[in-house]
């Protein structure tokens, strides 16, 4: 009997520490509690009674905060996205506020220059209506545009004529070049005919402006000079034919006229080999040969010198 009071008294001890514990525990429990339920009226008491239907009202009014924070948070997000909205508005607002100022500037500005130009038309045209104006700008525009198209064909034909201008330009320096190439060659082949004649270019300038009459005088005495020319040349061969008949069979002949046949000898030949000096005197072949003629003719025959000897000293 006293071991098994020993040991309920054991175990009630225990037991009694055990509920001792709890107690502890709940007071913990209910202190921790105390501060989220401080709102509910009899919690303790409500726990203490039916600690069940505390725990399911607990639970509902916990799912009702839950509900109720995702609910003010989304509120939260809302309200920021709209403060958010509300900033760009004002932005917006602002912008919109500066393009009105702008525009009223501008409506000002445009109002009194249409003020101003409705009173220079008044002005101008105080009794024409604006569409018979337009009606004038119109005619006057259609009249400028023909006048312009006018204007661009001629344009064309210009450029068209310039182009051929232009080739002909080209062509004529092109012959320009050629002929001046070939008036270089004719002068210079002028020029070398000039110095084989022995004359220069102002000379030929005063026997081009010689008229047909001088040159047809000029071409007879030509042919005269031509004729007696060829007279002299053969009559010199008769008489070089007769000079060396005559240097085998000696004939004697006064000095004096030996002399005077020498000089007129030298003279002839000068002659033939002078055609100018010829041409100077055109009479002058003729009256040597006439003399020469007659004094051959004559029988030539004083004592003085032969014509051996003559023909020696020329």
């Amino acid at each position: 009997m006293d071991k098994q009071y020993a040991k309920n008294k054991a175990d009630l001890e225990y037991v009694t520490a055990g509920i001792q514990e709890q107690e502890k525990q709940l007071q913990a429990i209910v202190d921790l509690l105390a501060t989220p339920f401080r709102q509910l009226e009899d919690w303790q008491s409500r726990l203490q009674d039916s600690t069940a239907a505390f725990r399911q009202d607990c639970a509902a009014k916990a799912q009702q905060f839950q509900r109720t924070e995702q609910q003010i948070e989304t509120a939260a997000k809302a309200l920021e996205k709209i403060n958010h909205d509300e900033k760009l508005a004002e932005q917006a607002l602002k912008q919109c506020q500066q393009q009105h100022r702008i525009k009223q500037a501008e409506l000002k500005t445009q109002t009194e220059e249409q003020q101003k130009l409705s009173v220079e038309r008044n002005a101008v045209l105080p009794r024409i209506t604006a569409d018979s104006y337009e009606q004038t700008v119109n005619q006057s525009l259609q009249a400028a545009r023909a006048a312009h198209q006018q204007a661009g064909h001629t344009v064309s034909q210009a450029e068209t004529e310039l182009a051929t201008h232009k080739q002909n330009q080209q062509h004529w320096q092109t012959e320009t070049g050629r002929r001046y190439s070939n008036l270089e060659k004719a002068l210079s082949a002028l020029n070398q005919s000039l110095e084989k004649q022995a004359i220069d270019l102002e000379q030929l300038s005063r026997l081009l402006e010689k008229d047909e009459h001088w040159l047809t005088i000029r071409k007879t005495q030509m042919a005269t000079l031509e004729r007696g020319l060829q007279e002299s040349a053969a009559l010199l061969k008769v008489k070089a034919d007769d000079c060396l008949k005559q240097q085998s069979h000696p004939v004697e002949i006064a000095e004096e006229d030996a002399h005077k046949l020498s000089a007129e000898l030298q003279q002839q030949r000068q002659g033939i080999h002078n055609p100018k000096r010829r041409a100077g005197h055109p009479a002058a072949g003729g009256r040597i040969k006439n003399r020469n003629r007659a004094r051959f003719e004559s029988g030539i025959g004083q004592p003085t010198r032969s014509l051996g000897s003559m023909g020696k000293s020329e």
